[in-house]
């Protein structure tokens, strides 16, 4: 044998370069994890996204049944925005805004609530706003 060497001769420590499949070796790896990190960093996105949609939802609610509450003492002669205020605080909103336009026959109550978001963004809000009128059946 002059010069060539058997593969079986070969040293340890020489490696041949990958051929077919081997080089693809490990690929998977990678691909599950870039679909694991966009599908949590999707999942986190919605979460953060849901949690102002709830905050919002709950915003709108406690305004509806303010205005409602407050429409409903104002029509009775008592003091409306602070009927309203007091349903915001039973539900853990804060009332920012009260107005009450016409006369005890004919009027329209106003509210404004604003609620914390849980989450907090950089770039988004820190709170929602959600507003609602109320006035007399006729």
């Amino acid at each position: 044998m002059s010069g060539r060497t058997c593969s079986r001769h070969r040293r340890s420590g020489t490696t041949d370069p990958p051929r077919g499949r081997d080089r693809e070796r490990g690929s998977g790896t990678l691909l599950v994890l870039t679909v694991v990190i966009f599908m949590l960093s999707l999942a986190s996105t919605v979460g953060v996204f849901g949690r102002y949609i709830v905050a919002w939802h709950r915003a709108a609610a406690a305004a509806d049944l303010a205005a409602l509450a407050g429409a409903q003492a104002y029509g009775t002669g008592q003091d409306g925005c602070g009927v309203a205020t007091e349903f915001a605080d039973r539900n853990d909103q804060q009332l920012t805004d009260c107005s009450v336009v016409g006369d005890r026959a004919d009027f329209v109550l106003s509210v404004k609530i604003s609620a914390p978001v849980p989450t907090r963004v950089p770039v988004l809000p820190e709170q929602v706003t959600a507003t609602a009128d109320a006035g007399p059946v006729r």
